[in-house]
């Protein structure tokens, strides 16, 4: 069926199959450049609220804004803690989710269980530390 359709598009219109490839390709490339690139994460913390931005060239927008006393746990994600977890979202707010220095959160968001993972700076974690102590691992 899909080489038929490939038969027919390359006979009648005159485009051939590798251009399909090389289109494919080309989608791809785009979104991983977009994706992992360019585009850059913001993490705010404003009184008892933990924003997140998503900002692709100037553009930014308001991913996820969680209060802190929905937050049941922020640890490394390299601990391992958030394997044992039933979030039933995940929220991928780093390019790079496997990242040394990444975070991972579990909060209550719409009343079910939900994981961030995030990227924060070394401030970021002392100031959440600082927002709820017993909360925050290192």
């Amino acid at each position: 069926m899909f080489m038929g359709i490939l038969n027919f598009l390359n006979r009648y219109i005159g485009i051939p199959f590798l251009s399909y490839i090389y289109l494919a390709f080309v989608v791809y490339l785009g979104w991983y450049i977009i994706n992992k690139i360019i585009v850059e994460f913001r993490y705010t913390l404003i009184e008892n609220d933990l924003i997140f931005e998503k900002q692709i060239g100037n553009n930014p927008k308001r991913v996820l804004t969680i209060n802190l006393k929905d937050v049941k746990m922020i640890a490394p994600v390299k601990s391992h803690k958030h394997i044992k977890d039933n979030a039933k979202k995940i929220f991928k707010l780093t390019p790079s989710p496997r990242s040394q220095k990444a975070y991972f959160g579990i909060f209550k968001h719409d009343g079910v269980e939900s994981k961030f993972i995030f990227e924060p700076t070394d401030q970021m974690v002392k100031l959440l530390k600082r927002q709820i102590p017993n909360k925050v691992e290192n």
